[in-house]
């Protein structure tokens, strides 16, 4: 679950204050995952945007269902596929698709991806992509992650 707070919209919306309730979007997600014979983690991730799209006064909502495959070539590499379809409700113009490699240092996780999203914010991806994913404009997404035991 999360929301986000659009205070300087992409382009301006004429008459509505950066405080506007128009301008937050609430979400929530399920994520639900499992590896196979430490090789192969496959994973699902229904997903739920209220206020999908920020620059209407009608409010939408999207409910996507995303998927995601690594494959672990060995224990320190694995490779990355995710796609995000909309299944009903608002969508920008395109389904988010990802693809890319995760690197694990033995703590640290390193995932570069491309992917036609120009936003990673989950209340922003989740309302689709204005790029196809043939149209050659991709962008490059960076996450670290460190998993700390107690």
């Amino acid at each position: 679950m999360g929301s986000a707070w659009n205070s300087l919209p992409s382009r301006p919306i004429p008459g509505r204050a950066n405080f506007s309730s128009k301008n937050f979007q609430y979400y929530g997600q399920l994520i639900i995952n499992t590896i196979y014979d430490n090789k192969l983690a496959v994973g699902i991730v229904p997903s739920y945007l209220y206020n999908s799209y920020i620059f209407t006064d009608d409010t939408q909502y999207s409910f996507t269902f995303g998927t995601y495959i690594t494959y672990y070539a060995s224990r320190l590499l694995g490779f990355i596929f995710e796609w995000n379809p909309t299944v009903t409700g608002f969508r920008v113009e395109t389904n988010p698709v990802a693809f890319g490699f995760e690197l694990n240092t033995g703590g640290h996780f390193f995932k570069i991806v491309l992917t036609n999203s120009e936003n990673l914010n989950s209340s922003q991806f989740l309302a689709g992509s204005r790029n196809s994913f043939n149209s050659g404009e991709w962008h490059i997404g960076f996450n670290i992650t460190r998993l700390f035991s107690f």
